[in-house]
């Protein structure tokens, strides 16, 4: 395992950071710069930021110190920062979106039915209101502690400088998970992996549980 713990399934793509929240000295604080994928533990004890990468050339310095940026700064400035976008933007309709994703995972707290209500209408007027005086009306929401955030790259293979601590899932290590499945979707991204990155085969054993009666019954199996 390179994590060590179960996710909640619902991913966001493209979670906006916003730069005035990670560097107090640009101008253009409310722009922002996206992370490929945020995802959260079941649990909510622990945050992942996805990098997917599909050519090694395109790491580069400048987006893994935006990262490690917005890792130092903790979730809830983030989510705080997320906020402060939706109020200068102009796609507001995206971010309302976005809200009501965070709300999902537990992670924002507001009035989500007056926020619904207002997005079935063309405009959203009536938004600055709901918000609230100081956006008090949406707030950042944890069950105790604030998740820990780990980056993660999903990328073709290691670098061979990279540092120790980062954590990298190479397109090998999903191969090699994916290729025991039998849906005709993963047969065919296993089949494409292989082809397209040369990825070798590693001689897994894989518990495989098979349900007879009211038995569970473990067998250890593998694929070559």
């Amino acid at each position: 395992m390179k994590l060590g713990y179960k996710f909640d399934t619902n991913f966001i793509p493209e979670f906006p950071v916003r730069k005035g929240t990670i560097d107090k000295g640009i101008k253009d604080k409310n722009s922002s710069v996206n992370i490929d994928y945020f995802a959260i533990s079941a649990d909510k004890k622990n945050a992942v930021f996805l990098e997917l990468k599909t050519d090694m050339g395109s790491r580069n310095e400048k987006q893994d110190d935006y990262l490690k940026k917005a890792q130092a700064v903790g979730l809830k400035d983030l989510l705080t920062g997320i906020v402060e976008i939706l109020e200068k933007t102009r796609a507001k309709r995206k971010y309302c979106n976005l809200l009501l994703k965070l709300n999902d995972l537990n992670l924002l707290s507001f009035d989500r039915n007056g926020l619904e209500e207002l997005m079935r209408n063309d405009n959203l007027r009536g938004l600055s209101e709901l918000l609230g005086k100081n956006n008090e009306g949406i707030q950042p929401e944890f069950n105790g502690q604030e998740p820990e955030i780990e980056i993660v790259y999903l990328q073709p293979d290691l670098e061979k400088n990279k540092e120790n601590n980062e954590i990298v899932i190479t397109f090998c290590d999903v191969y090699n998970i994916v290729r025991f499945e039998r849906d005709c979707v993963s047969r065919e991204f296993s089949r494409f992996l292989k082809d397209n990155f040369c990825i070798q085969e590693l001689n897994i054993w894989r518990p495989i549980i098979i349900l007879s009666g009211e038995k569970i019954i473990p067998e250890l199996w593998t694929l070559k």
